[in-house]
């Protein structure tokens, strides 16, 4: 007899699934957490990834580029107001108009601070 427990499997892109781990990735805790130098344990991540070759290689390209899309997949989630914004509308129109005559190719994009920084910047 057995049990085989599904819960926490999904089927997604890679670009979805290959993220850092939440309380990893987030900056905004940084001075939260004193004793715990997060960019440094952030590089032992990345070289860790790195060591599995060409899908590490792939993995961590894939992860950056899909960044801004799990951001927006998280807002939707949880339920936030993302379409206040009319900045907000001009970059998911953007992004759809890339993907449609590009399909399959990942849009370059500005770090997630940038973005922001300048989303912000739009709506003052």
């Amino acid at each position: 007899m057995g049990l085989i427990d599904f819960e926490a499997t999904t089927t997604a892109p890679l670009w979805m699934c290959a993220a850092t781990p939440f309380w990893l990735d987030d900056i905004e805790d940084e001075e939260e957490h004193e004793n715990i130098d997060l960019a440094h344990l952030r590089e032992i991540f990345n070289e860790t990834i790195k060591q599995g070759g060409e899908p590490g290689e792939e993995w961590l390209e894939l992860s950056e580029r899909g960044r801004w899309f799990r951001e927006f997949g998280f807002m939707l989630e949880y339920r936030v107001q993302v379409w206040a914004s009319e900045e907000m509308r001009k970059w998911v129109d953007e992004r759809l108009a890339f993907a449609r005559e590009f399909p399959g190719i990942g849009l370059p994009e500005q770090s997630l601070d940038e973005e922001m920084a300048k989303m912000h910047a739009n709506e003052a």
